[in-house]
């Protein structure tokens, strides 16, 4: 086998390789892109309505706090826009540590609450 071929032939296994590592990635990430929206509405009641309204049409209890009905109807909301903020400390907000599910959760809670 000539220099070219082996080159070739590594580079078909170095691309089937990435290919097969990117979809056990996707697929091993897709049974947490759901979350449960109970479980959230338990979650969020539990931590987060000390500041923010959590139910649907509440008022938030501190002012600065935006109730999730806002969150959820800002234009572009979205799942990864939700994950980023529960991942980015914010100035006010305690530094929230929830596992991957719990914000999974959350997250279908908020966006379950956008008007359709």
């Amino acid at each position: 086998m000539s220099k070219l071929q082996t080159t070739s032939v590594r580079a078909s296994i170095f691309t089937v390789g990435i290919i097969v590592s990117l979809a056990a990635l996707q697929s091993s990430g897709k049974t947490q892109e759901f979350g449960d929206p109970v479980q959230g509405a338990i979650l969020t009641q539990k931590i987060c309505s000390t500041c923010h309204g959590v139910a649907r049409g509440e008022a938030s209890p501190n002012p600065a706090a935006p109730n999730f009905n806002h969150i959820a109807g800002i234009k572009g909301m979205s799942a990864t826009a939700l994950n980023v903020a529960l991942l980015t400390p914010h100035h006010q907000m305690p530094n929230l540590i929830l596992t991957s599910q719990e914000r999974a959760d959350v997250i279908a809670f908020i966006l379950g609450l956008k008007e359709k």
